[in-house]
């Protein structure tokens, strides 16, 4: 099991969801703090579920935040080449909110994982282990008369071939310079198939709020980047309905296995 403390936080101040060092989502409740878990090996790597996404062949990995945002980088080194993996939550500010609202959110609902290579073509693999109501319902993803699938509320979308197999989805595709692969699990009520242009620009608005919101830190000192960084962490710990702060995304797991300290 990976330790809570390896894994990267990253949400929309309705939910978040946790990133393993190798790219794997390992924890997302939809669609709030306190809705049943639809990936959950972070409680059990057998039957909770997961949203897996790494090359087919060796790598090694590194990561980090883009600046003080919740926008997580993981790039994947392999023997053929770089491919960067970018994951975020789309967050925005309400279209009629004030300068200095950042309580008053958009409900976009998107989660958006993008893949590009610098110099390379690399082989990648993609397998999304749905098990809602901490995995306690069959994944049954149903097909979209658009391409995509769906499952109760929530709807898949990819610019690659997809495919499901025992109520899994599969993907094998190759990340080429000229060729970015996005994945998208969309909760909101919006049914348009998103494409490359749509993600760019949820990427952007989302690079803004955080900008904007930190234009309001006006810490100072030695230690700015940490101030920083747990600003942005207790951010997404609040729920934006609300403004009130969860005790944990992880629902008050313990942070060693039989121990009493959560």
């Amino acid at each position: 099991m990976t330790p809570i403390r390896d894994y990267a936080l990253i949400g929309n101040c309705e939910t978040a969801a946790l990133i393993g060092p190798h790219g794997d989502i390992d924890w997302l409740c939809l669609p709030a703090f306190d809705a049943g878990s639809i990936f959950g090996a972070l409680l059990d790597e057998e039957k909770g579920g997961r949203f897996a996404l790494a090359p087919v062949k060796p790598f090694r990995v590194e990561r980090h935040y883009c600046g003080a945002s919740a926008i997580l980088e993981t790039r994947f080194n392999t023997a053929e080449g770089v491919v960067r993996l970018t994951d975020f939550f789309v967050i925005a500010r309400a279209r009629k909110a004030r300068f200095y609202d950042f309580t008053t959110l958009h409900p976009t609902r998107k989660l958006v994982r993008l893949l590009e290579a610098d110099d390379a073509r690399v082989a990648m693999r993609m397998r999304i282990c749905a098990r809602p109501s901490y995995a306690r319902k069959a994944a049954l993803w149903q097909p979209r008369h658009d391409g995509g699938f769906a499952i109760e509320e929530t709807k898949f979308f990819s610019n690659v071939p997809i495919e499901a197999s025992d109520n899994d989805l599969l993907g094998n595709f190759v990340v080429a310079p000229d060729k970015p692969v996005y994945a998208v699990l969309d909760y909101s009520d919006d049914p348009r198939w998103p494409d490359l242009t749509a993600v760019r620009e949820w990427l952007r608005v989302t690079t803004a709020f955080w900008r904007e919101w930190n234009l309001f830190n006006y810490y100072r000192g030695p230690h700015q980047e940490i101030v920083r960084r747990s600003a942005v962490t207790l951010k997404l710990l609040t729920y934006a309905a609300t403004g009130g702060f969860v005790a944990a995304p992880t629902t008050s797991l313990p942070e060693k296995t039989g121990d009493d300290a959560n």
